[in-house]
């Protein structure tokens, strides 16, 4: 997602770490792709041996860089903390409630802000100390939040609440509403 600024972001990142590398998972962005930059195209999870790629793609990374400009939860940021890995990506919808800025991962403000994407790609490959608590934190905070037994309790919790609400608006007694 955002693959033109991800793409120009990488671009700077290359120049202060030349090593860096970016996989690419999807669409392949409009243009050139530049050095270090490898287009895996998509991979299904209902494919055995596509889905385990992508789990390996996940463990092995640094970071993962989502700028979606339209998923308004991407289940992709979830999925990469569950490996412990940190992501970067915009504060809009509902991404800030599932990234935690800038302890499980960076939030940028602008879609087309190259700089300040390159910065935070940048702070996740300079700060050892600071990264290792950030691959922590993401691996914990998905297993505390977003586990199957978090969101059976949530539904529980939901359901209560709904349950309580219509019965509190319930007809007066001798009333029979059909």
């Amino acid at each position: 997602k955002g693959g033109r600024e991800v793409l120009d972001a990488f671009a700077h990142v290359r120049r202060s770490h030349p090593a860096a590398t970016l996989v690419i998972v999807g669409d392949q962005p409009k243009g050139a792709v530049g050095e270090g930059v490898e287009v895996i195209g998509f991979l299904k999870k209902e494919n055995p041996e596509q889905s385990a790629r992508l789990r390996d793609i996940f463990a092995r990374s640094r970071a993962v860089v989502n700028l979606s400009r339209s998923d308004t939860a991407p289940v992709l940021l979830i999925e990469a903390a569950y490996f412990g890995c940190p992501v970067v990506s915009s504060r809009r919808f509902a991404i800030p409630e599932i990234v935690d800025d800038a302890r499980t991962g960076f939030l940028i403000d602008g879609l087309h802000d190259v700089d300040a994407l390159a910065g935070a790609i940048k702070r996740l490959l300079e700060d050892d100390d600071n990264y290792g608590q950030m691959r922590a934190a993401a691996w914990a905070s998905s297993r505390r939040r977003f586990s199957r037994g978090q969101f059976d309790q949530n539904m529980a919790t939901f359901l209560k609440r709904a349950i309580h609400e219509v019965s509190s608006r319930a007809q007066p007694s001798g009333v029979n509403a059909f």
